[in-house]
């Protein structure tokens, strides 16, 4: 009997000490909410380089391949236009058939020099080489409905998509593309009807770019030649350090450097900041400043 009891006092005692008590409990809780939070903030940094290292590395590829573009052809790529306020000679829609052609024009919006001669069109479904069928050497961009850059703020992602279609027909170019995350870059698809409930998908041959935010990249082009009466008109064109005027595309996403073209991503806020103090996600980050650049361009 006292052994019966002493052993039932024995297991109460080790019932009692096997217990939790609330401030326990709160402090596992706590430690536990600390861990979690450390590998959620360290899961999002270690994924936000991963997505970085993935859009810097294929706008490198298609850096690559424009440099391979431009020591074949031995100039710059061609780009036809700016905006109308930057017309390179006279009003827009206006032909000067005293104006130089070949690669010193590129062009300007709503008209076209004579003989002037462009690699990438201000707008590709009004071009022949664009809109012609594939089977004729053609782009085939106008054998479909389907336009992904209908809105004006898609309009440089739209050049981009032209300037992979320029150069995915040069040989040494195309093998330089294929070898980015198709992930990023690959044919444009467009939902078109649907097929058992489920959206119908149909790719073309138009060639997209796409960053790991889910946005689509866009290409600026440096302005056409400096001339010394730019500085007589009112108000005065800017000149680069590039010897190029400054277009306004360069004055709102950044300059760019030697001529070169120049890729951009909205980068994680998905925003394309223009040059200046906007910030539209309340970060305390100015929306420009998480672009991601093919290559730093100038301040503006």
């Amino acid at each position: 009997m006292i052994t019966r009891l002493s052993e039932m006092k024995s297991s109460r005692v080790f019932a009692r000490r096997r217990a939790f008590t609330l401030l326990e409990l709160m402090v596992v809780l706590g430690v536990i909410l600390l861990l979690m939070s450390l590998v959620l903030g360290v899961g999002s940094i270690i994924l936000r380089q991963s997505d970085d290292r993935q859009i810097r590395a294929t706008m490198a590829i298609v850096d690559a391949a424009l440099v391979e573009f431009e020591q074949q052809a031995g100039r710059e790529i061609i780009f036809e236009g700016w905006s109308e306020d930057l017309a390179p000679y006279g009003e827009a829609g206006i032909v000067d058939t005293d104006a130089p052609n070949e690669e010193e024009y590129c062009g300007y919006v709503n008209g076209r020099i004579i003989d002037a001669y462009f690699d990438i069109p201000f707008e590709p479904y009004a071009d022949p080489r664009f809109i012609a069928p594939v089977d004729q050497g053609g782009f085939g961009w106008d054998d479909n409905d389907c336009n992904p850059w209908e809105d004006a703020k898609n309009v440089r992602a739209k050049w981009l998509a032209a300037t992979l279609g320029v150069l995915s027909q040069n040989p040494a170019c195309s093998e330089i593309i294929a070898k980015a995350d198709t992930a990023l870059i690959g044919p444009v698809g467009c939902v078109e009807g649907d097929l058992n409930g489920e959206p119908l998908v149909n790719t073309y041959n138009m060639t997209s770019f796409i960053d790991p935010w889910d946005r689509q990249v866009f290409i600026i082009f440096a302005g056409r030649t400096w001339r010394e009466s730019d500085q007589l008109l009112t108000p005065p064109i800017a000149r680069d350090r590039d010897g190029t005027i400054r277009t306004d595309h360069e004055s709102k996403f950044g300059v760019c450097r030697n001529r070169r073209p120049l890729l951009v991503s909205s980068g994680p806020d998905t925003y394309f900041g223009a040059w200046g103090d906007l910030d539209r996600d309340n970060d305390g980050i100015a929306d420009h400043q998480d672009n991601v650049y093919s290559y730093q361009p100038e301040k503006p």
